[in-house]
């Protein structure tokens, strides 16, 4: 699993970076941001909903604004993570 994500990181590094590759440690920041973020086939799911809940914040968020969430109480918002964490966990191990 490990040699399988390294080749992919490595697929896409060699998109971005530049001929003498020596720029790659400035790539790899960006390439892990979309990767996080990207939802995977085989889940349905970026890695960051199903880690953390939600969506990542992008950098582009902080000149154009990010959609409103749902407000919510701290005790809802603790429910709803809960509950979404559980379906998380039973979608990886059904994925193992």
């Amino acid at each position: 699993m490990v040699e399988r994500f390294n080749r992919t990181i490595l697929n896409h590094l060699s998109l971005m970076v530049s001929k003498n590759q020596e720029d790659w440690d400035r790539k790899l920041p960006l390439f892990l941001l979309a990767y996080r973020s990207a939802v995977h086939e085989s889940t349905g799911y970026s890695s960051s909903q199903m880690l953390f809940g939600r969506d990542l914040r992008f950098p582009s968020d902080l000149l154009f604004g990010r959609p409103p969430d749902l407000q919510s109480s701290p005790e809802e918002y603790v429910q709803d993570l809960r509950a979404w964490l559980e379906t998380m966990h039973r979608l990886d191990l059904a994925f193992g």
